[in-house]
């Protein structure tokens, strides 16, 4: 989605110019930040998860 989302604003920065769609830009840089903390929250989720069931086990 990220790159989608780049992409487009790109070619309407090129058409139409830097002032109307440059403040757009910001919209694939907070999908990117997003999508990472996303991943990285998944992780220390998996992680916690398998620290507790560890845990429990004994």
């Amino acid at each position: 989605m990220t790159a989608v989302t780049l992409i487009a604003v790109v070619v309407f920065i090129i058409i139409e110019g830097f002032n109307s769609w440059g403040v757009f830009l910001l919209v694939p840089v907070l999908t990117a930040f997003m999508a990472l903390t996303r991943r990285f929250l998944r992780k220390k989720l998996e992680k916690s998860e398998a620290e507790r069931d560890a845990r429990n086990k004994k």
